[in-house]
């Protein structure tokens, strides 16, 4: 088959990258040819801004920065031509405006600063809620009807796979785990558990606010707080690193 990845691209590579990589792979030593259909995300926020025909103020964009950011990204999204692939596979927010009649989605996430985290993103100072709240409507009205145009949903934990039944009423026969581990990657395994009180906490992230990296800092002080000695370790860099540190 000829499998078209719809992606958007922002300009560095974390572990989603990794995991379509394999994938990728996979896919090409089965005998499919694959084709990228991607949008530079980071452009969609550059000015003159427009979405949708219409120009966005700068005063206006500063005001829902995110909300009109994902709005050019979904119309670009939404102007690729996938007519010449059998199947598309979705990835991140927004890519799943590509219109195809077979998509398959591997979804890590919404854009969840206006699903999950939109109230935390509020109360975190990032948007005043005269602005984030008609905006996280808005979002989930564009994207209810681009997200269950998905004929099946692959995910990467209990949690995500939940959050498609709560915000879009997926059900269970359209969704699937697909667990990306150690064992996905090279075939070696999870090493034995250590035992209680010989190891140490581990966080491998990027530093971006939705990935709450600052919580494990937090905890590390809680820790210690209430005499638990235990090694915490963060692993990552981005955009928070500062913060964190």
């Amino acid at each position: 088959m000829r499998i078209g990845i719809a992606k958007p691209e922002w300009g560095f590579r974390g572990g989603f990258e990794f995991v379509l990589d394999r994938i990728v792979d996979q896919l090409s030593a089965a005998g499919h040819d694959v084709v990228w259909l991607t949008i530079d995300a980071a452009a969609a926020g550059q000015p003159p801004h427009a979405a949708f025909g219409m120009a966005i103020p700068d005063d206006v964009w500063a005001n829902a920065v995110e909300y009109f950011r994902y709005l050019t990204m979904v119309e670009r999204f939404g102007a690729l031509d996938a007519s010449g692939t059998d199947v598309l596979l979705c990835t991140q927010p927004g890519s799943w405006a590509v219109e195809h009649p077979r998509k398959l989605a591997l979804f890590y996430h919404h854009l969840r600063v206006f699903y999950d985290l939109a109230e935390t993103y509020v109360d975190a100072g990032f948007s005043d809620p005269v602005f984030h709240d008609p905006c996280t409507a808005e979002v989930r009205s564009l994207d209810a009807p681009l997200i269950d145009g998905v004929r099946h949903f692959l995910t990467p934990s209990g949690e995500v796979d939940a959050r498609l039944a709560t915000f879009n009423g997926i059900g269970a026969d359209r969704r699937s785990p697909f667990l990306a581990g150690f064992a996905f990657r090279d075939g070696r395994g999870v090493a034995a558990r250590p035992s209680d009180g010989t190891g140490h906490v581990l966080s491998v992230s990027r530093h971006e606010w939705p990935k709450r990296t600052e919580l494990v800092v937090a905890t590390a002080h809680h820790l210690r707080a209430a005499g638990v000695e235990v090694e915490v370790k963060v692993v990552g860099g981005g955009g928070r690193l500062e913060h964190a540190k």
